[in-house]
């Protein structure tokens, strides 16, 4: 009878749970009061660790051999290409939002109530060589009453 009710449950359980972002309700494109309400949002989850750069291509055949002038035996071929340089470690991912409000479009009404959500907000991931801090490490995740989308 009310799918958009039945879409936002399922986002308040999944709230519920301890992996990825925890937002308490959702509202997308829609119109949202809410009056004396508890909200409540856990812990999000901590980003996922970038992974490691994979190793180089190997260089490129020799090249066919060279032609020798008037009559005289073929040059030797061109050497060997070289081999790649070694790729990257991939970047760590942004830690998962405790939010009490997520929504797209019109910003909800909220009178009274109160807003529950974690103290502290999830890690962002290490980077693919491990390390915790310096650039390539995910961003620390939100927690907010209220985020726009």
């Amino acid at each position: 009878r009310w799918p958009a009710f039945g879409a936002l449950l399922q986002v308040w359980r999944a709230g519920l749970q301890r992996v990825g972002a925890s937002i308490a309700i959702a509202s997308v494109a829609s119109t949202l009061t809410l009056t004396n309400c508890e909200l409540i949002a856990g812990t999000g989850g901590k980003g996922g660790d970038g992974g490691s750069g994979q190793p180089g291509g190997s260089g490129g055949g020799a090249g066919p051999n060279g032609v020798g002038a008037s009559g005289s035996a073929d040059a030797c071929p061109g050497g060997v290409g070289g081999k790649g340089g070694n790729g990257g470690p991939g970047g760590g991912a942004a830690g998962g939002a405790s939010v009490g409000v997520a929504y797209v479009g019109t910003k909800p009404v909220r009178t009274g109530g109160s807003v529950t959500k974690a103290s502290t907000a999830a890690s962002g991931g290490a980077d693919g060589l491990g390390q915790t801090t310096g650039t390539g490490v995910g961003a620390a995740g939100k927690v907010e009453d209220e985020l726009a989308f």
